[in-house]
């Protein structure tokens, strides 16, 4: 008979032939305090283990997200109510934010608007697509506090 000889696992993993990452999406958002406008933030976080060289972000906002307050840093699509952001190179463990606010027409009384930011691509893929998407929800509603206007965002 034949002797099977078993080598032990190495103490350094040989690496990957192909690049790997996990990159998280993250979307929060606040309300502006005088005008009916919510501001955006978009993060992208690489989790590793390796480098991201690109990474793309769509952020479907609310059809009444209509007017844009600041520049975005992300092209705007008025008519499909999108941004597209471009994000790299993103280092393992680094994370890496945008932002942008929206002015919210037609509100005149309590209403909800929400947005979602989903990764579209990456470079390398994406190995793990549960944490791809975000999204923010902001009540527009009656204030009680100060500034004393009728109504703003709360996020």
């Amino acid at each position: 008979m034949g002797s099977v000889a078993v080598a032990a696992p190495s103490a350094t993993a040989a690496p990957s032939a192909m690049a790997a990452t996990d990159i998280s999406v993250e979307l929060d958002a606040m309300g502006h305090v005088v005008v009916p406008a919510v501001l955006y933030l978009i993060t992208l976080k690489n989790n590793g283990p390796d480098p991201v060289s690109s990474a793309t972000v769509v952020v479907q906002l609310d059809p009444l997200a209509g007017g844009v307050f600041n520049p975005p840093p992300c092209p705007y699509n008025s008519v499909n109510d999108t941004l597209t952001c471009t994000f790299g190179p993103i280092a393992p463990g680094a994370t890496v934010t945008k932002d942008t606010s929206f002015v919210v027409y037609g509100v005149v009384g309590p209403t909800q608007v929400t947005a979602t930011a989903t990764l579209a691509t990456s470079t390398p893929a994406d190995s793990s697509a549960s944490n791809n998407a975000s999204s923010a929800t902001c009540d527009y509603r009656r204030n009680t506090g100060l500034p004393p206007v009728p109504y703003r965002f709360f996020c």
